[in-house]
């Protein structure tokens, strides 16, 4: 019995690592295990989490501080000099730092909102670049397949040619031309199987897994859809932009925190218990004390008044690298989008030729079995049809990848 319960728990296993294994080959699978287990993603993750606990602790500025207080103490002043235990609660409340606390909330906030847009940079370029690498593996996959065509094609090429040799019609060199292009396809292979091999261990990086040959099924399209985006929608909702916002308004917030330097501040304190030291039992005291403080700093050498200027300049520098990363992001951005306007005409165009030249190896085929044409007349025809093929994946690859790059600035 248990072992009957072994060997059908054992299946179970075994049938759900196959589904995972067959799930794991898709992009977007691929996408939802990068992003659990990268660990860039989870070193953001905490920061935001760290930046958002610090955030909620400067609310503690603005409420009381309540603190119990026990000990030994002395006391000499002109009046009777005292001294024994003494125990008491003491209570502060900052009624005005200058604004100080407001600035540190401010600063706080941003923080944690620029922490938050960290990892939506992060993820939005590990994406690119996952789907960068699948897109490419996608192409050579195909490119194999392209290659298994031709070489189909040069079998049949082969068996005609052979017939003609036999024949009489013609000399081997049309075995040997035949050869030769074979050869070539052994090379091509066997690059495109060493780019295979790099861009599996690229995916086994990115996602932690141990991706295999099979990974990327070469019946899967690229996606070459049209995006329509508006410029400055697109620019609004770009989080390094975003980000540029907020450290703009934390170097606001430092002018003003650093401009409470010069005013007073204002708190409010009171004790009760024991509170001038004696012998006598301290939880028997009943003294109490209540403080309305002002402070204020007259002078401090200047380093205040020099400590604003620095942070005036830090405002300054922070409005022009504003600036400058919206232009680098918006030439980015019109840049991909001429690129990919470019593509798309070109992918038009290839999608001709390409039909133009199966034309072409078709009527040259039939012409050479007819023994108008050559062997060479049918290599150059194979030549041309199969290079159109390959033209087209990689104009649809560049496509793709250019889209995954727009995908990430909008």
């Amino acid at each position: 019995m248990r072992v009957t319960s072994l060997l059908i728990f054992t299946q179970f296993i075994l049938v759900f690592i196959s589904a995972f294994a067959k799930e794991g080959s898709t992009l977007a699978s691929l996408e939802a295990q990068m992003l659990s287990s990268n660990p860039q993603i989870r070193s953001l993750e905490a920061t935001v989490k760290a930046q958002k606990a610090t955030a909620q602790s400067q609310f503690g500025n603005f409420l009381p501080q309540i603190s119990l207080n026990g000990g030994y103490a002395e006391n000499k002043t002109i009046q009777e000099p005292s001294e024994g235990y003494l125990g008491y609660v003491s209570g502060r409340w900052n009624l005005y730092r200058g604004g100080e606390d407001s600035s540190l909330r401010t600063i706080s906030n941003s923080e944690f909102q620029i922490a938050q847009l960290d990892l939506d940079v992060k993820t939005r370029a590990l994406r690119r670049q996952l789907r960068e690498t699948y897109y490419s593996l996608l192409a050579n996959k195909k490119n194999l397949s392209i290659l298994d065509e031709k070489s189909d094609f040069l079998n049949k090429q082969r068996q005609m040619a052979q017939k003609k040799i036999n024949a009489g019609l013609t000399s081997n060199v049309d075995s040997i031309e035949i050869d030769l292009e074979e050869n070539n396809i052994l090379n091509e292979r066997e690059s495109i199987k060493a780019e295979i091999e790099r861009l599996n261990k690229e995916l086994s990086t990115l996602t932690g897994l141990n991706i295999s040959e099979s990974s990327v099924s070469d019946r899967e399209s690229f996606d070459i859809n049209s995006i329509e985006i508006n410029i400055e929608t697109a620019l609004q909702n770009n989080p390094s932009l975003k980000k540029q916002d907020q450290l703009e308004e934390i170097s606001h917030a430092k002018v003003t925190q650093q401009r409470s330097e010069f005013l007073p501040f204002l708190d409010l304190e009171a004790s009760y218990g024991r509170i001038t030291p004696e012998y006598s039992d301290p939880l028997n005291g009943t003294e109490s004390r209540f403080a309305l403080l002002l402070s204020w700093n007259l002078f401090s050498g200047f380093s205040s008044y020099y400590r604003h200027q620095a942070t005036n300049y830090g405002v300054s520098t922070q409005q022009f690298d504003k600036k400058n990363t919206r232009l680098e992001i918006e030439k980015d951005l019109r840049n991909l989008l001429t690129t990919r306007e470019s593509l798309a005409k070109l992918k038009i165009h290839q999608q001709q030729r390409l039909m133009f030249a199966q034309k072409y190896y078709e009527m040259t085929l039939s012409e050479y079995k007819r023994g108008i044409k050559n062997s060479p007349d049918l290599q150059t025809a194979t030549v041309s049809l199969f290079e159109a093929k390959r033209r087209m994946i990689e104009l649809e690859r560049d496509i793709t990848i250019v889209n995954a790059k727009i995908t990430e600035l909008i």
